[in-house]
């Protein structure tokens, strides 16, 4: 190289004007500044991600609750259907013996060997949280329903195992058992349960039918978007 380059060069280095300190921060500023604003844009798009993927599976509970719901009233509302055609029917069948004076004779024997459909009453929190006294009303009418079954049950039981036909000493002139006679006494407690069955039998039926209409109802309200229940529209004798 020509050694007279050298005072050339000297006289450009010289010439040049000098650089701020602050600017040789600017690329250590800028990778700082980069590699910041990357690490908060990933967080973000993972919160974001995390909030999605929790709304998706809060929705998709709510969607499985929604469903258990309506499973749960669509069972009471067949179980309650069960138990107005079991007593309807049963009630149909005593009708005839109802004014007769020697009816605890005649009314037939029934023992029901098969239990009617019972409400999932574990099952219904959502009418809790919506409507307790409903709630109530249902418990109150499936109760009415298995204490009118209980009572026949009862009646049939006592009619087979304690009456007997009375003695001639148990009958009057007037050809009627006494009432203070052993047969007497079955006969009043026979009198007595029937009247209680005939009772039940005339509030059950309408009590069940109020309550599967309401419990339709009150699903179809609801649970708009699931299939409608159907009210029910029986012939029942007031």
């Amino acid at each position: 190289m020509d050694p007279n380059l050298f005072p050339v060069v000297q006289n450009v280095i010289q010439q040049l004007p000098d650089v701020p300190a602050w600017k040789t921060w600017i690329p250590f500023a800028s990778t700082l500044i980069g590699t910041f604003l990357g690490a908060y844009l990933a967080y973000r798009l993972a919160l974001i991600r995390e909030r999605r993927e929790e709304g998706i599976r809060i929705e998709r509970e709510g969607k499985e609750k929604e469903k258990k719901d309506y499973a749960s009233l669509l069972t009471a509302h067949m179980a309650l259907l069960n138990q107005w055609h079991i007593i309807e029917s049963t009630r149909r069948i005593f009708e005839p013996f109802a004014n007769d004076p020697a009816r605890v004779l005649k009314m037939p024997l029934t023992i029901y060997e098969v239990q009617p459909l019972r409400i999932p009453f574990e099952n219904l929190g959502y009418v809790m949280l919506k409507d307790a006294d409903f709630l109530q009303e249902l418990h109150l009418s499936e109760l009415r329903c298995l204490n009118c079954l209980d009572l026949i049950r009862t009646f049939s039981q006592m009619r087979l195992s304690s009456y007997k036909p009375p003695k001639p000493d148990e009958i009057d002139a007037d050809r009627t058992i006494k009432p203070d006679s052993e047969t007497g006494y079955v006969i009043k407690v026979l009198e007595n349960t029937a009247n209680e069955i005939y009772a039940s039998l005339k509030r059950c039926p309408l009590d069940l039918y109020d309550q599967t209409n309401k419990v339709a109802e009150f699903t179809n309200a609801n649970f708009p978007n699931f299939p409608r229940l159907n009210k029910i529209q029986p012939k029942v004798k007031v």
